[in-house]
């Protein structure tokens, strides 16, 4: 049998009443549930490197790139914003100025103390098994891929970006217009507060 309309807020006052008499001895334990934070870092460090020129450094350069042959590959170093929070989603996005058919792929590296103004074909990090790829994109616009998979440091993310397209693939560096960037969304730890009732008896 349906309650007439009137009686249901009654009902529903009631219910509440009963849930503070249970909870009212030890305290009400509130979790106040935060939604991500978004932030969004540009690279300490980044440059390519090729392969036609393996003594060759480009980290002033204003673009990055990534071909198959010659094999050209660029490398970009990350450090993470202070956060008390859990990182639950990271991407990295890349301005093209070319576009691609093929995508570009994104690896760990094997070590992260290169240096910007140093590095070379010759004596960069390698670059491990690939984790994320872009898929097709035209020129002129942004890309994104997912990293997550890779923030196992907890202070710095070190990469690389190769291709197996036969085109040269060009990418806005951090001296160029549109710097990459690293976008993390933090989830910041649950703060249960208590709130202690009082009952007289």
């Amino acid at each position: 049998m349906r309650l007439p309309s009137q009686q249901r807020p009654l009902r529903r006052w009631l219910a509440v009443a009963l849930v503070l008499v249970i909870v009212g001895i030890g305290g009400l334990v509130v979790i106040r549930l935060r939604q991500p934070v978004e932030a969004v870092v540009t690279p300490v460090a980044d440059a390519y490197v090729s392969t036609a020129h393996r003594d060759a450094n480009y980290g002033s350069e204003p673009t990055l790139r990534a071909d198959a042959t010659p094999k050209i590959r660029s490398y970009l170093r990350f450090r993470f914003p202070e956060s008390s929070g859990r990182i639950v989603r990271a991407e990295l996005r890349l301005w093209s100025r070319s576009g691609d058919l093929a995508g570009y792929s994104v690896h760990p590296v094997t070590s992260s103390s290169w240096v910007e103004d140093d590095i070379t074909a010759r004596i960069g990090p390698a670059a491990d098994t690939p984790v994320a790829r872009s898929g097709p994109f035209g020129p002129g616009s942004w890309t994104s891929v997912d990293v997550a998979r890779l923030l196992d440091d907890p202070h710095e993310l070190s990469v690389v970006v190769s291709t197996l397209s036969r085109h040269n693939i060009t990418f806005d560096s951090r001296e160029g217009s549109n710097r990459p960037q690293l976008v993390i969304w933090t989830k910041p730890a649950l703060k249960p507060s208590a709130m202690p009732l009082s009952l007289r008896r």
